[in-house]
Parts: C-alpha cells; sequence; structure tokens
C-alpha cells in the first residue's frame, strides 16, 4: 500500500509506517495523539492519516481516547 507523504515528493510504504506507528504506540503506551499531531509526527497527509489510524481501529490496535485523540485499545502488562 502507497501512502501520500506531506513533506516530500513521493509516496512510502504503508506496511513500514503501520509498523512504525504500531512500534511507536507500544514504546510509549499512553500516547494520545489527535488526528493533526499524528500527520505531523508520521509527516502523512490527512486522509492518509485517517485511513491508517482508521485501520489500527478497526484491528483493535487503537481506540479514540480522551481529547479526540488515538491511544492503545490495551495497555501492555507490566
Amino acid at each position: 500500500m502507497a501512502i501520500p507523504v506531506a513533506r516530500h515528493v513521493g509516496f512510502v510504504d504503508g506496511e513500514g509506517l503501520l509498523r512504525r506507528v504500531r512500534g511507536e504506540y507500544l514504546e510509549m503506551p499512553g500516547l494520545n495523539l489527535t488526528l493533526e499531531q499524528a500527520m505531523r509526527m508520521w509527516g502523512v497527509e490527512r486522509q492518509a492519516c485517517l485511513g491508517l489510524l482508521e485501520s489500527l481501529i478497526d484491528s483493535g490496535f487503537l481506540k479514540r481516547g480522551p481529547r479526540s485523540g488515538y491511544v492503545l485499545a490495551q495497555l501492555p502488562r507490566p
């Protein structure tokens, strides 16, 4: 899957971006990003970022949290 990138001309590997996003949420379990914050953090256009986040919700990895943010659906056990 190719995802348009905001800061660059061209595309980025969608599977690679999914792995990166999952990894960052697992490294920072309290991460709570709005759509706009996620777009800036990963340099992805609005529609592509929304699709990415929604696919992570559909898979059960993320959920909508407080302040309209995206958070881990289930915090990892210590």
